[in-house]
């Protein structure tokens, strides 16, 4: 997407071999980001220079963050992802304007495989209980039927936060901070809504009451 902006916002070569901004779809890309007039003049000024140097940077940060998503939590969590961003964004104006940070994305693929997970393991503690009359006191009581990977919180490599009550159990992930903080719902995660609990798990069992949108 952004190799493609790029050739769409210059065109090709002329007859001294460089390329130039088009001003017509330069308006076009910045009446869509709703910067109109400051991200056209400060892509008019952009020249040939910058334009290659604009490519390398978009390639080498897809390439880098590319391997850290491979590499994956616990070891690269989404700050990561946006530190890299953050050395290669103010390489150009184009840089500023299109390069994503994709750190929300890598954080939501986390989240969703958690609760795929943790769905999995609720459904395995009340299949637990209803053989053997009582919840299992800890994830390594479930039977190897159930499998490990389900056990094991994306966020950390480690098991899911786990206890058991008089109410019965909670299963809950630590979440981006990867430290279990008691087990205290935050029910936006880590988004920055004030929470003052200061926790960063996520309950998954039991249901928690979904907060209002916004």
């Amino acid at each position: 997407m952004a190799l493609e902006a790029t050739q769409y916002l210059f065109s090709p070569p002329g007859d001294d071999g460089q390329p130039t901004i088009n001003r017509e779809h330069a308006q076009r890309v910045a009446d869509f980001i709703g910067d109109a007039r400051e991200s056209i003049d400060r892509l008019g000024e952009m020249g040939p220079e910058d334009v290659r140097t604009t490519v390398e940077a978009f390639n080498a940060h897809y390439r880098e963050i590319a391997e850290q998503m491979r590499t994956g939590y616990p070891d690269v969590r989404s700050s990561d992802l946006e530190a890299t961003a953050e050395s290669y964004v103010h390489t150009s104006p184009l840089t500023e304007l299109l390069l994503p940070v994709l750190s929300r994305y890598y954080k939501l693929r986390a989240r969703n495989e958690a609760s795929r997970r943790a769905t999995q393991l609720a459904y395995a503690t009340h299949v637990y209980r209803a053989r053997n009359g009582h919840w299992p006191r800890s994830l390594d009581e479930l039977p190897a039927e159930f499998g490990e990977t389900m056990r094991t919180d994306p966020f950390t490599g480690r098991p899911f936060g786990y206890r058991v009550s008089e109410d019965g159990p909670t299963i809950y992930s630590f979440s981006e901070n990867g430290v279990d903080d008691g087990g205290v719902h935050s029910p936006r995660w880590d988004d920055g809504v004030e929470n003052d609990s200061g926790s960063d798990d996520y309950v998954f069992w039991p249901p928690q009451e979904r907060p209002p949108d916004k």
